[in-house]
């Protein structure tokens, strides 16, 4: 938990691409594995759900600190984040001797949460809260609350992630594109140099289009392009390989599965020759016109 409390400071610290990327780097160096694969878990914009109810968050702070609650609202409105204004209101332990690892505190402190009692889901916290620094405090409560984020663009962490290891980051992108298990055989899939992901529906890394910053006589001859209307639908990939269950995926850019929504795409999809994958819009059709 100190190596990742540590990583997220720097990252706040800085507006800089060079010492973000940096600082995650040494990160992924320095955590084991099975902490690396929940950081990265967290780094890639991955949450938990929501494991407690703020309002028992509210009052574990309420108790914890002294502080009435409406003085704990009006700390909370001028800090602007519930999960920096406890950490700040907390005294401080005194003899601080948290020392458990990242996906031990995971385990152990955050998915109990999800269904305990709020009696005990308080004293969970409090305890929690007596054993750490104000910085392990505010990063705890704000992975307790499903609300961490931290500032860095996704391919930013998969830079880091590949210099780290000495892997193509567009390997470590598609390595990290679709399901992703933060622990630590999974993380070392991501990362070894010739590793394979047995998972055939894996689809692509998603590209955002970018508007052409040219003069349309730069492009040479029209007759060499193709070119169709921008239509406004989900955009998804379809993947036919091998090994697939119905023998087609398809993927949201989300990264979410939505074969089972879309069961007339999948079914056309299996005509199409194994190996293909197809990146695009779906779309809605009535009377053969788009969208009418």
């Amino acid at each position: 938990m100190k190596l990742f409390t540590e990583l997220f400071i720097r990252l706040d610290e800085t507006n800089k691409t060079a010492q973000k990327v940096a600082a995650m780097e040494e990160y992924f160096r320095a955590a084991p594995a099975v902490d690396a694969a929940w950081g990265l878990f967290f780094l890639s914009g991955l949450r938990l759900r929501r494991t407690v109810k703020s309002g028992v968050v509210r009052a574990a702070a309420v108790a914890a600190t002294g502080v009435p609650e409406w003085m704990l609202a009006e700390c909370h409105g001028a800090v602007g984040d519930l999960s920096e204004t406890i950490a700040l209101l907390l005294p401080e332990a005194a003899q601080p001797q948290f020392d458990e690892p990242l996906h031990r505190v995971v385990d152990h402190r955050i998915k109990p949460l999800v269904n305990s009692p709020d009696a005990l889901a308080a004293a969970r916290l409090t305890e929690a809260w007596s054993l750490m620094d104000r910085n392990e405090r505010f990063v705890f409560n704000k992975l307790v609350r499903g609300n961490f984020r931290v500032g860095v663009q996704r391919a930013l962490v998969v830079r880091a992630l590949a210099s780290a290891y000495g892997v193509d980051a567009a390997v470590v992108a598609h390595r990290l594109t679709g399901s992703y298990e933060p622990t630590g055989a999974g993380f070392g899939k991501l990362v070894l140099p010739g590793s394979s992901i047995d998972d055939a529906a894996r689809p692509y890394p998603f590209c955002l289009a970018q508007q052409l910053d040219v003069a349309l006589a730069e492009l040479g001859d029209p007759s060499a392009w193709q070119a169709e209307y921008k239509w406004d639908g989900i955009r998804a990939q379809i993947v036919r390989r091998e090994g697939l269950a119905g023998g087609v995926a398809i993927w949201s850019r989300g990264e979410e599965p939505i074969a089972s929504q879309f069961p007339e795409i999948a079914s056309a999809a299996r005509v199409l020759p194994v190996g293909t994958v197809i990146d695009g819009e779906v779309l809605a059709w009535r009377f053969g016109v788009p969208g009418g």
